[in-house]
């Protein structure tokens, strides 16, 4: 009989993600069921649906309960674990890029050596390093943390489920960055009927190369159109790109994707021929984003002030910024 004993886990991961930070909170208790061993683990945050900060405490209450009768669990430890992954195919080689890159992997204290009845209520505290980059889920992969329970149970198969919670947003300090330049000026040469050439004038320029998260910005934007064509459209971007370094599943090839999204975009007034634009324009950076990363990781952020005009072809110029949390 000692012979057919097992020895089973029952594991529950509860994922921190990156969902907008207005999403209204539902629920702070994240609950899984094992119909099979009959055994209820249910995890509170104490912050609920809350972003959380890198740098600050992830806290919360773990409630076990089950069927005295069917199963004896013997132990419980309590984790949080990050991991950055990029992963793609190539469309031109057919190759499969796909790396991952731990972030972090923690445990609340030693195993909880459980001697209890049917119900149990373990706290757990997680102080969160102050270098964790920012959660964030694109196309070619993720930053992704996860708190996650894992239950040893005599007589019992292994079983795993996986709930999601909060994300995770990385610090940004204003005196940690290296300056960039604060203005820009290009001059584009438009050609028509393949022999007549006409110049296109962009310029931006920021009192700052820095922005912080929900902050009022101005931005100075000139346009100047020498050409004999009203400019079809023109627009001032904040765009953000997401960057993504892989190696080859199978090969020692190394590649990089980059995805971009234009989080700010405000139409300017279309530029006659021969006249000139000029004036301070005004946005919100939203509230929902998440801070330029520094350190380096398969996955990284970055932002872009963009001023893009089309006059029979497009033109742009571009003047990299920082996103700052503080």
């Amino acid at each position: 009989k000692e012979s057919l004993r097992r020895r089973g886990r029952i594991s529950v991961c509860v994922q921190i993600f990156a969902p907008f930070a207005h999403r209204p909170t539902c629920s702070c208790i994240h609950r899984t069921t094992m119909n099979m061993d009959k055994v209820t683990i249910a995890i509170h945050l104490d912050q609920g649906d809350c972003p959380v900060a890198a740098g600050s405490e992830l806290s919360g209450v773990v409630h076990l309960s089950y069927n005295e009768s069917v199963l004896r669990v013997t132990d419980i430890s309590i984790g949080l674990r990050g991991e950055a992954r990029a992963s793609w195919v190539s469309k031109v080689s057919d190759k499969i890029f796909d790396t991952s890159e731990p972030l972090i992997d923690q445990t609340a204290g030693n195993n909880v050596i459980v001697n209890v009845r049917e119900k149990t209520s373990i706290p757990f505290l997680f102080r969160l390093p102050s270098d964790l980059p920012s959660s964030i889920e694109t196309k070619f992969g993720f930053i992704r943390y996860e708190v996650y329970v894992t239950v040893d149970v005599e007589y019992s198969l292994t079983t795993s489920r996986t709930v999601p919670v909060i994300a995770l947003t990385g610090e940004l300090m204003l005196s940690s960055l290296p300056s960039l330049s604060t203005e820009h000026k290009e001059q584009f040469d438009d050609v028509v009927c393949c022999w007549r050439h006409n110049v296109i004038v962009l310029e931006l320029q920021t009192s700052s190369w820095v922005f912080t998260i929900g902050q009022a910005v101005s931005v100075r934007v000139k346009v100047v159109n020498q050409s004999h064509r009203q400019l079809a459209w023109c627009s001032l971007l904040l765009v953000r790109q997401v960057q993504f370094h892989a190696q080859s599943r199978y090969e020692d090839v190394a590649d990089c994707r980059q995805f971009c999204t234009d989080v700010i975009c405000v139409d300017l007034p279309n530029v006659t021929s021969g006249d000139e634009y000029s004036d301070d324009v005004s946005f919100h950076v939203p509230n929902d984003l998440v801070p330029t990363s520094l350190h380096p990781c398969l996955v990284s952020v970055a932002y872009k002030l963009m001023l893009r005009v089309k006059n029979g072809t497009f033109h742009e110029i571009g003047l990299p910024v920082y996103l700052a949390t503080k």
